[in-house]
């Protein structure tokens, strides 16, 4: 739970309009479980949300040309980007302080291999 509170400040620092706690909550728990097996497989992190969010839009592409996308659609598409932007503070700021979830650790021990 005190990952999700540090989270949580590094969110709001970086948000224009962020949400509220519980709203926050809500869908940060899955974000920091995506954000450790993320870790945990070694991926690029620009890459994946990227490829999270063409993923997306191509499960809507229509061949037909009759698709158009939602207001609802290009947020989720936009906060699949924005995911990008969250991991990189957090990661820092465990790393500063010394604390992790397990992915992480897993990602540092990799990188630091001698």
């Amino acid at each position: 739970i005190q990952l999700l509170f540090h989270f949580y400040t590094i969110y709001k620092r970086l948000e224009k309009d962020p949400d509220s706690f519980d709203v926050f909550s809500s869908w940060a728990f899955t974000v920091l479980q995506d954000f450790n097996e993320i870790d945990q497989n070694l991926l690029n992190t620009a890459e994946i949300f990227m490829y999270l969010r063409d993923i997306q839009r191509l499960k809507k592409w229509s061949v037909t040309g009759s698709f158009t996308e939602t207001e609802l659609m290009k947020d989720h598409y936009s906060f699949l980007e924005k995911l990008n932007n969250f991991y990189p503070p957090l990661y820092a700021f465990l790393i500063a302080n010394k604390i992790g979830y397990q992915g992480l650790m897993y990602r540092e021990a990799c990188n630091n291999i001698d």
